[in-house]
């Protein structure tokens, strides 16, 4: 990660620089600190990245409250984008919709190795515009 551009995650960060919608994002970074990923956020918020030993990487852009987070997962070979999953072109915005945690969980279980193929079984396309998916499990920020 290009460190002029994220601040790494510190565990100790004190409370009162973190909004409400933060706690989902927080659970994530510590989970990922806590497994040997490299997470970090933007300066100004609109990206959550983490980097694996593996060679794997995730960056989650932020595109609002409604669309949520476009996910990008992406290894040594270069991004994995999500469009042609969805019949879609290669290069299509999909964006896991809100809460945070469902694209958390997305994030984790790529960088631990988990397949797309498999990974995508468990979210569930919902299209829009942008295109969208939510955890099956998980669900929508209403639940």
């Amino acid at each position: 990660m290009d460190e002029s551009l994220y601040d790494e995650f510190e565990i100790g960060r004190s409370d009162a620089v973190w909004v409400p919608f933060d706690e989902d994002c927080r659970t994530f970074l510590r989970t990922a600190v806590a497994e040997g990923f490299r997470p970090g956020t933007s300066k100004n918020g609109n990206l959550v990245t983490a980097d694996a030993p593996s060679g794997r990487i995730i960056d989650l852009i932020w595109r609002g409250p409604k669309n949520g987070w476009e996910v990008v997962p992406g290894n040594l070979e270069g991004d994995c984008r999500l469009g042609t999953y969805y019949e879609l072109p290669d290069h299509a915005c999909i964006c896991i919709r809100p809460p945070f945690r469902n694209g958390g969980y997305f994030a984790l279980e790529w960088l631990r190795g988990r397949e797309l193929t498999s990974l995508l079984t468990e979210y569930e396309f919902v299209g829009g515009y942008p295109p969208g998916i939510v955890c099956r499990q998980i669900q929508s920020a209403s639940d």
